[in-house]
């Protein structure tokens, strides 16, 4: 009985609204719908700055400006990245063109005293002979793979003119004979890897006399 109480009293306060309009402090669904509809009026239409030309042309100057700086930045850090990769490549080649140079150089010390073996006189000796010999078929095939590597010899001739690129000169001998800055006397000899430089040749330079 409740229940169909509060459904009838529901009805009739539909029938008075839609005969005798909303009550005091409400609004139909007419009147809200036309006040959506209803054109802002001007104190709450949006403030729109309208930029003069000189503002304009400030504004345009200004990304101008700020495009040019990033297209600088972008080539420079493209530069360096290509920089950096030639870096890297070269590193890889020098690897494999001067990697036996540290080896080389330990080796060189065998080399000197094969050299230096060939210079002592054997005489009739057939024994010596043999060792001279034996010798001397060591050195040439240490020449061989050596050059086969890339190595080679700094073994200038007398009256060659002094080099410090290949050079150097331990000592200097007045002479009016030869111009001077020549090489006298080779006392070493040098080796290049690759034209690199494992050790200069150690010689006698020509000085002028006083």
């Amino acid at each position: 009985m409740a229940k169909k109480a509060k459904t009838d009293q529901a009805k009739s306060k539909w029938d008075d609204t839609k005969f005798n309009g909303p009550e005091e402090g409400e609004q139909s669904t007419d009147a809200l719908a036309d006040e959506q509809q209803a054109p802002l009026s001007s104190e709450h239409e949006p403030m729109v700055h309208e930029l003069s030309a000189e503002e304009m042309q400030r504004k345009i100057s200004e990304l101008e400006e700020q495009l040019h700086d990033s297209h600088d930045q972008f080539v420079r850090a493209k530069a360096e990245a290509q920089n950096a990769i030639d870096r890297s490549k070269k590193d890889v080649q020098d690897a494999h063109k001067y990697g036996l140079k540290r080896f080389f150089a330990e080796l060189l010390p065998v080399i000197d005293s094969l050299e230096k073996a060939l210079e002592v006189e054997v005489g009739d000796d057939e024994v010596a002979q043999n060792v001279h010999k034996g010798v001397e078929l060591t050195l040439q095939m240490m020449h061989t793979a050596c050059k086969k590597f890339g190595i080679e010899t700094i073994d200038p001739s007398q009256g060659d003119k002094f080099d410090p690129a290949y050079h150097e000169a331990i000592s200097m001998q007045p002479t009016a004979e030869v111009e001077p800055n020549r090489v006298m006397t080779v006392v070493q000899k040098g080796y290049q890897l690759n034209g690199r430089v494992v050790r200069s040749a150690k010689v006698v330079i020509s000085q002028k006399t006083a």
